[in-house]
């Protein structure tokens, strides 16, 4: 009797399977004919129609929402040097809310300068920062107009500090390094209009120039001088 019932149980099983099998087919040939269209010709033939689908995507035109701002910094961070770098950061350029890739469209609110390594300061580096602006254009009457063909105002930028304040996410960043050739004179006399510029020497060169000077500033790497006639003999 046990053996019988296992049987009719397992029997049970299987037509309730294959039931539904039966129903997943015909669901799936349903839906597969759900779109179709049959035409049936005169001599009693079914023939079955594709449609054609003639609508087209809409593609909408950009608007100001569509549009993503930018901000690209440039600093020094080795001012004066990279061994004692008191005045960093030092601002190059800044231009705010470029939109897309329209760089000329942007706000300058610090003009381009290029870069002026001290004379005796070796290598300083340069980088340009690409921020995005996370909520749309900001405003540029908070930001200071850094004036052109001037060093004022532009030494002990914080780039991070900006950065926070306007709530930007970097995009890029990239940097170059460079040092003093006869280029940042010209630079300091034609773009600035220093008649002299700053030139930076070592302890040991100091010591030659002046000793009791030196003595005063025992750990000081660089010393600053803006005249070049009194280290013409050095």
């Amino acid at each position: 009797e046990d053996v019988k019932e296992e049987e009719e149980i397992e029997e049970e099983i299987i037509e309730k399977e294959e039931v539904s099998m039966k129903e997943e087919i015909k669901l799936e040939e349903e839906s597969s004919n759900k779109d179709k269209i049959i035409e049936e010709d005169e001599e009693g033939n079914k023939k079955e129609i594709k449609e054609e689908n003639n609508e087209t995507d809409e593609v909408e035109a950009s608007n100001d929402e569509d549009t993503v701002y930018y901000t690209l910094i440039m600093t020094d961070p080795d001012v004066p040097g990279r061994v004692q770098p008191t005045e960093k950061e030092w601002l190059h350029w800044m231009v705010v809310n470029i939109p897309n890739n329209e760089f000329k469209k942007g706000e300058v609110k610090a003009p381009y300068i290029p870069p002026i390594p001290p004379k005796g300061t070796g290598l300083h580096r340069y980088t340009f920062i690409l921020f995005e602006q996370r909520y749309g254009k900001i405003d540029s009457s908070k930001i200071p107009n850094y004036p052109d063909n001037t060093m004022d105002g532009r030494s002990g930028f914080n780039t991070q500090e900006f950065r926070d304040t306007f709530k930007l996410g970097r995009r890029g960043i990239s940097m170059f390094q460079c040092e003093w050739d006869p280029s940042v004179t010209e630079t300091f006399n034609n773009k600035i209009g220093l008649e002299k510029e700053p030139i930076f020497v070592n302890y040991i060169e100091k010591i030659k120039y002046d000793r009791k000077i030196a003595r005063q500033h025992p750990r000081k790497k660089y010393i600053l001088c803006s005249d070049h006639e009194d280290f013409a003999n050095l």
